[in-house]
């Protein structure tokens, strides 16, 4: 009897509890287009001298992965621009037009980290600053002579 009482409880748990958790619906997800990748398509095309709307989004990326230092905050295709996609067409071993090119929009529209392509040093240093990475306990303790 106690043996019975035990399967029937395990298999409630198992039936009530356990099941509702393995029964899996399949669900389709939406694909959703990141706003960025829709003003990256209204720029495909546009070359310099040109003005668009969305170039300061643009302007506002190459200049977050370190391909465009200083921009005008306005939506004309400019000679720095061109250089910047240059740049990055060549960083990431794209064919080198210097305009919105499919094969660039495509790159981009790509999700990624935040850490810059290209790192390059203020205009304000003269050279490689060195910042210590370490600390001196307090009192300056020294190693024993024998242990030097």
């Amino acid at each position: 009897m106690a043996l019975n009482l035990l399967t029937f409880s395990i298999s409630f748990f198992l039936f009530f509890v356990v099941k509702p958790f393995l029964i899996v619906e399949p669900r389709t997800m939406e694909f959703s287009e990141h706003s960025f990748t829709r003003t990256l398509r209204n720029l495909r095309g546009i070359k310099m001298g040109q003005r668009m709307r969305g170039m300061i989004e643009l302007k506002s990326y190459l200049n977050k992965f370190g391909y465009l230092n200083n921009y005008s905050n306005d939506n004309h295709f400019d000679q720095n621009v061109e250089v910047a996609l240059k740049e990055y067409q060549v960083f990431h071993h794209l064919h080198v037009t210097g305009h919105m090119d499919a094969e660039t929009l495509r790159k981009m529209s790509l999700p990624r980290c935040g850490v810059p392509d290209v790192v390059t040093p203020h205009d304000n240093l003269k050279g490689l600053t060195v910042l210590a990475n370490y600390t001196f306990f307090r009192g300056s303790p020294r190693w024993e002579e024998s242990k030097r």
